[in-house]
């Protein structure tokens, strides 16, 4: 198997070390078996499907594939579709639980989190003036004024890093209130972060303002990022 790419600093750990991870996940597999999932049915998920589904799971974290584990999980002919929602519950934790054992070995960085259910790469790092205006275009977009996009990878992270370098307190607050899932903060990053388009307005422009919204996770950390982006105010 193709050695992990989660991140950059994830894909310059040395194979073996990758690799063990992988094999206690599967051994993890095994000294849980017994444990009942029902289906939307309510029957009995049989053991050999939540293993093959598991290690499906592993597979796509191991190879940097959130758009492809997503579709696997939530998409029209997904796990959801097929056994439900409690079937869908127990795989997110085996993912959360995996690239919390990843995590261990580096930091969060945008795969990571995109791993987790965010969207960050797909549609805000390395985007061209000519993409966000036609991404802006798009009928999902209407009743949004701007799109954004950081310089490229390396901004993102530093961006994020700072965030939560700078801003543990607001973390904290968010996953102690019980009545916020999900919460939005603007701040200012110190560095141009990327350019935005304006609907109705030529060109682009730059900005030091980032906008990030946090959602809370059965992870290690209980939160992951969903998305961060550049704004203007």
């Amino acid at each position: 198997m193709s050695s992990l790419q989660v991140t950059k600093e994830i894909g310059e750990i040395a194979k073996p070390q990758l690799e063990k991870l992988y094999r206690e996940s599967l051994i993890s597999l095994d000294l849980n078996k017994g444990k009942q999932i029902i289906s939307s049915s309510g029957k009995v998920i049989d053991e050999a499907i939540t293993r093959e589904a598991k290690e499906k799971v592993f597979d796509l974290v191991k190879n940097n594939k959130p758009i492809e584990l997503e579709e696997f999980l939530e998409g029209k002919n997904g796990i959801r579709s097929k056994y439900g929602k409690e079937f869908v519950d127990e795989l997110k934790q085996t993912r959360d639980k995996f690239v919390d054992n990843l995590s261990e070995t580096t930091r969060r960085t945008v795969d990571t989190h995109d791993l987790l259910g965010g969207h960050i790469r797909e549609e805000h790092i390395g985007r061209s003036e000519n993409w966000l205006r036609n991404r802006l275009n798009k009928p999902e977009m209407r009743n949004e004024n701007f799109a954004s996009s950081f310089y490229n990878e390396s901004t993102a992270n530093r961006a994020l890093g700072k965030f939560v370098k700078e801003h543990k307190a607001e973390i904290d607050a968010f996953l102690k209130d019980s009545r916020r899932l999900k919460t939005n903060v603007t701040f200012d990053f110190g560095e141009t972060a990327g350019i935005v388009v304006e609907r109705g307005k030529t060109g682009s422009k730059v900005t030091n303002k980032v906008l990030v919204v946090l959602v809370k996770d059965n992870s290690e950390t209980g939160w992951h990022f969903l998305s961060a982006f550049p704004k203007l105010k």
